[in-house]
């Protein structure tokens, strides 16, 4: 079921290159199996489309989970910022925290 749900997800985004949730939903599901691969579709999403907030905490979390706590830091930080400026406070509040789960 699982690989059916990521083969769905890579035929939507191939359909709809400009959708920005199917990337995410396809890194999300590859988080369970393949983390180095979600991590890079979650940085491509970034770097295509920079004010999706919700990818900097995943990309934060999955950095740490990787032992990549420099980049996990820039994505955080950034995401604090970027945050900042869309007035969300509770996704501020979410990426503080696991930024000085980072720090501890």
């Amino acid at each position: 079921m699982q690989t059916t749900r990521i083969e769905q997800l890579k035929k939507l985004i191939v359909e709809e290159p400009n959708e920005v949730f199917y990337p995410y939903a396809l890194a999300l599901e590859l988080m369970k199996t393949d983390k180095k691969e979600a991590l890079k579709i979650f940085e491509n999403l970034i770097d295509k489309h920079p004010d999706y907030l919700p990818a900097y905490y995943q990309t934060g979390l999955l950095s740490i989970e990787l032992s990549e706590n420099e980049k996990a830091r820039k994505y955080l930080e950034t995401g604090i910022q970027l945050a900042f400026h869309q007035v969300d406070l509770k996704t501020r509040s979410e990426l503080q925290s696991l930024l000085h789960q980072l720090d501890e």
